[in-house]
C-alpha cells in the first residue's frame, strides 16, 4: 500500500483531473468504521483530487467472503465523507449470473 500511494504522488495530476479508487468491501474484514479511518488517512491530501468508489463484494455459492449490510456500508460512507472523502457506490449488476463486477462464477 505504501508503494501505491507513493505512485499515486507522483502521478502529477493535470488540472481538472481526478484519481479514481476503488474500495471493495468485506464483511468483517475491512468495513468497520476504523478500516474506514485507515483508508482516510491513507488517502491524505489525495482527499481532494480522488474520487473513492466503493464497491460492496457480490457473493455467490462456496465465497469465503460476504458483502456487509446496507448499514454498515452505509456507516462506513459517512465516516469517510466527514473525514472529507468524495465517496460514490458502485452499483451490482449480473449478480444474477455470477458476473457482477468481474466476479465470473463456475
Amino acid at each position: 500500500m505504501a508503494e501505491l500511494r507513493l505512485a499515486l504522488d507522483r502521478w502529477g495530476l493535470v488540472r481538472g483531473e481526478k484519481l479514481l479508487i476503488e474500495y471493495v468491501l468485506l464483511k468483517g474484514v475491512n468495513d468497520a468504521l476504523e478500516d474506514a479511518e485507515k483508508v482516510a488517512e491513507w488517502l491524505g491530501g489525495l482527499k481532494k483530487a480522488s474520487n473513492l468508489n466503493l464497491i460492496s463484494f457480490n457473493e455467490f455459492a462456496g465465497a469465503k467472503f460476504k458483502a456487509p449490510s446496507d448499514e454498515v456500508k452505509g456507516a462506513f460512507a459517512a465516516a469517510l465523507k466527514n473525514s472529507g472523502c468524495f465517496v460514490t457506490f458502485r452499483k451490482s449488476r449480473g449478480s444474477d449470473i455470477g458476473g457482477a463486477c468481474g466476479q465470473l462464477a463456475r
